[in-house]
């Protein structure tokens, strides 16, 4: 294929990608559709250049709890001569739900034969990157926190903010921000111009930059983002699909060489699919590596002294509320109430489950919420002792009554020897329940069809078991958690059940957990406290670990030390 055929093709495939990302915000099992935890700012006026008006759409997290948050710039494809930032609604909702500020950005677009030309597009999406550090305390935006993720021609644009300071500093109201972004996702984006030459890409791109290659190649090298990599450029993730007959795979690879050469954090992910993804396994797959990625390099150094100071951009989101901690703790089965409240705080836990039934609501004599400080921890209710749909809805609506939370853990069992829950009840119970505005936790088996109906139902999250409550027995079927993991991305999965120890913890968390739920594992053990403290570390260390992604499994042995240079 020519260049100029892969040129054309990319801005007719941007409307499916439009309509692949829209998905995202839509699928059954992804994200629900934007309500009381996002807030949609439209057409946000962010420059007026030679009388063209440029617009952001803005997404954001209600929730302003912990601070100033990481923001993330979208920009859209369309090969720099068609399609806008409405393309990037359905990944900004998702990355808002994810605890992002994402900016969707116009720019200025290319009109045959010389109207904005190279590098209208650039000086465009720096004034957006300034523009948004300008008023990063309008949105609460953390100003050295900033990425940009662009697919196609906004990838080629998202990589130079990762490179290249502010070419046009014109503008004194922006001229004491930067331009440069702290991380960049490359989704499908050409990143080499001076290579494989025809008659009819020349013309576009002659046309476009200005200039031919014959006379200037310094032109077409600097559009190149190959060609500006440096040991300063940011951390990137480059995805790629191997069948993209629009822009080669091979350029995706020249430009990861280019960064691991220079000794810059990269991820190169391939999947089996083409330029805009077709199949919804590679989609969920963007979707998870972005928000992954995110967490790492928009965060500063993470201390292990200090575990609980997690920033914003690696907190646990349940609908729209922010938790720095990804450990939720129940409050049964303790010596006392004393030895509860010191373990609650040896667990540095924020969210701690209560037993609707099992409580003292009246306090009319010394209850267990004598004990738990409601500034310092959200309370869960939760409907433990339930065994059909309508004990469950009962107990919900009484923690609401007393005025525990409109938040509910939502347990109903199914059989009384294994306290597996009885799923068919839990979503009728669910439905219900989101219907009367309860925020809904399900716990749940491993059964990623029944997960997916509890997600339609409006599940805020999915609680699936890893062993029988109480058991100890730690996960007990790795590969069901796992493809969870995949298949489950909109709202937290959470283990809930069957730790026994911190090793259980660090496992459920190294498969992709957001969360632990636990409680027996820690009220029984031999010292509580110090057990709360080691799970704590387990599930920090675990999440870190499933960030980090571990070394690969080999049957052989490989020598640590290499080889080269041996004095023999």
């Amino acid at each position: 294929m020519t260049r100029f055929t892969a040129l054309i093709s990319i801005l007719a495939v941007e409307f499916v990608l439009s309509i692949a990302l829209a998905a995202t915000s839509q699928k059954p099992g992804l994200v629900p559709a934007p309500g009381d935890t996002t807030n949609v700012h439209d057409n946000v006026l962010y420059a007026n250049v030679s009388g063209s008006e440029l617009h952001l759409d803005i997404y954001e997290p209600v929730s302003r709890d912990n601070g100033p948050r990481p923001a993330v710039l979208l920009l859209h494809g369309g090969g720099w001569t068609s399609y806008d930032k409405s393309t990037m609604r359905g990944m900004g909702e998702f990355l808002a739900r994810s605890g992002f500020v994402a900016f969707a950005a116009d720019y200025r677009l290319f009109q045959a034969p010389a109207t904005n030309r190279w590098p209208a597009q650039l000086d465009d999406v720096q004034r957006a990157v300034r523009w948004i550090r300008a008023n990063a305390d309008k949105y609460d935006v953390d100003r050295e926190r900033i990425g940009a993720w662009g697919h196609s021609a906004g990838a080629q644009l998202a990589c130079l903010l990762g490179m290249e300071d502010t070419r046009d500093n014109s503008d004194p109201a922006l001229s004491k921000y930067s331009s440069r972004v702290q991380a960049v996702v490359d989704f499908s984006g050409p990143t080499e111009f001076t290579t494989n030459h025809d008659p009819d890409g020349d013309a576009f791109l002659t046309s476009f930059l200005g200039a031919t290659f014959s006379k200037s190649p310094e032109v077409w090298r600097d559009a190149s983002p190959v060609f500006h990599v440096s040991k300063k450029s940011a951390p990137f993730l480059i995805f790629h699909g191997t069948k993209d007959a629009n822009v080669p795979i091979a350029q995706a690879q020249e430009l990861y060489d280019k960064l691991k050469e220079a000794k810059v954090p990269v991820s190169f992910v391939k999947v089996d699919d083409y330029h805009t993804l077709q199949t919804p396994e590679a989609r969920r797959r963007l979707a998870l590596e972005t928000r992954l990625f995110r967490s790492v390099p928009l965060q500063f150094a993470l201390e292990w002294s200090k575990p609980y100071n997690i920033p914003m951009s690696d907190s646990l989101i349940i609908a729209g509320r922010s938790f720095r901690s990804r450990l939720i703790v129940g409050t049964g089965k303790y010596k006392s109430f004393q030895e509860t409240a010191r373990a609650l705080e040896s667990s540095g836990a924020e969210m701690v489950t209560v037993a609707v039934r099992r409580v003292n609501l009246d306090r009319s004599k010394e209850s267990l919420l004598d004990y738990i400080d409601p500034k310092k921890y959200f309370l869960l209710p939760n409907t433990a002792g339930c065994y059909t749909a309508e004990e469950a809805i009962r107990a919900a609506r009484l923690g609401r009554e007393v005025g525990l939370s409109d938040w509910v853990k939502l347990e109903v069992i199914g059989d009384q020897a294994t306290l597996y829950p009885d799923v068919q009840a839990t979503l009728e119970a669910t439905r219900t329940l989101v219907n009367e505005g309860f925020t809904v936790l399900p716990y749940t088996s491993d059964d990623i069809v029944f997960a997916k109906r509890l997600v339609d139902a409006g599940a805020a999250a999915v609680m699936p078991l890893g062993a029988p409550i109480g058991s100890g027995m730690g996960i007990q079927n790795e590969a069901h958690i796992r493809i969870l993991r995949e298949m489950i991305i909109g709202v937290p999965l959470i283990v809930d059940a069957g730790v026994g120890t911190a090793s259980d913890a660090a496992i459920a968390m190294e498969l992709g957990a957001d969360a632990v739920l636990m409680n027996t594992g820690i009220a029984n053990a031999q010292d509580p406290v110090l057990m709360a403290e080691a799970m704590k570390h387990a599930v920090l260390g675990g999440r870190r670990a499933y960030i980090a992604g571990r070394m690969p499994k080999k049957l052989y042995a490989t020598a640590s030390s290499p080889l080269e240079g041996v004095v023999r």
